[in-house]
């Protein structure tokens, strides 16, 4: 199975403003808009989805590859006067989600980071701090957390991995005790627009350190709208302790497996399972 974060949009009317009824005599009643809402569909490899869930981001699989856990999200939005006016998305909730079983546990605790310290235990960071969650009690837990780097471990425990504002790589060296993404990203080509969040570390004896990357670089230039366009989407497997890239695979990345032993690309108009 993998997990894919996607933002659900549908076309809606918004009642056009009354300030611009001033400046536009003509002007229709309602005027074309969207809406979207983060989710999370579980696809099993036959692809055929499993299970939805709306309002969440960030599925995280557990080490043993047998549980997704995900936060939940809340986006206000108010009616003011004929305008929309949308808040800042909120954490909510932490859930814990077993595909085989369909159990599926939910937590009071708020995260907009979730790391997998052990097959037992969440380490959450919400506003800045960071805190634990027992799965077994339910109960929240600060002993120890300070040991715990937030983010993604590699096999061997000797490298962190985390990926914030859509393009920054950060992997931590425990033996060094320092950000060593510098020289990753020089190997891997430098210059991108984006870096998925959803990079992992592959998974089996052979690769103690391997990172599985996706990336994209920007076209030049801009559409007419500002809009950014991406080209040249492509997954990437690299050392990190020697910054040797092992392999380059053309296409959009999508994510890991559960087991995290092969990546799921967009590749020619269909999804492909590659194994690592």
């Amino acid at each position: 199975m993998f997990a894919v974060s996607v933002d659900s949009c549908w076309p809606e009317s918004d009642a056009v403003e009354p300030e611009l009824r001033r400046f536009w005599h003509d002007a229709p009643d309602s005027m074309p808009t969207s809406r979207c809402t983060p989710a999370i569909a579980l696809i099993d490899t036959f692809g055929v989805r499993r299970a939805t869930f709306q309002g969440a981001r960030d599925p995280a699989w557990s080490p043993d590859g047998l549980r997704l856990a995900f936060r939940t999200v809340r986006s206000v939005r108010v009616r003011v006067n004929g305008r929309t006016l949308v808040y800042p998305e909120i954490p909510e909730s932490t859930i814990v989600y077993s595909p085989e079983s369909g159990k599926r546990e939910t937590f009071p605790a708020a995260a907009n980071v979730i790391t997998w310290a052990d097959d037992e235990f969440l380490v959450l960071e919400n506003q800045g701090s960071s805190y634990g969650l027992k799965l077994r009690s339910g109960e929240p837990s600060r002993q120890n957390v300070h040991k715990v780097r937030v983010g993604l471990w590699s096999r061997d425990a000797d490298y962190s991995l985390r990926v914030t504002a859509g393009w920054k790589l950060e992997v931590w060296s425990v033996a060094e005790e320092r950000d060593i993404s510098e020289g990753i990203m020089k190997a891997l080509g430098g210059g991108f627009a984006r870096i998925s969040s959803r990079s992992f570390w592959v998974a089996g004896p052979k690769h103690k350190h391997d990172l599985c990357v996706g990336i994209s670089w920007l076209r030049k230039g801009r559409t007419h709208n500002l809009v950014t366009q991406y080209a040249g989407c492509e997954t990437v497997m690299i050392d990190v302790q020697t910054n040797q890239v092992l392999r380059r695979i053309k296409g959009a990345f999508v994510g890991p497996v559960a087991d995290r032993s092969q990546v799921v690309i967009w590749q020619d108009g269909v999804l492909k399972f590659v194994p690592l």
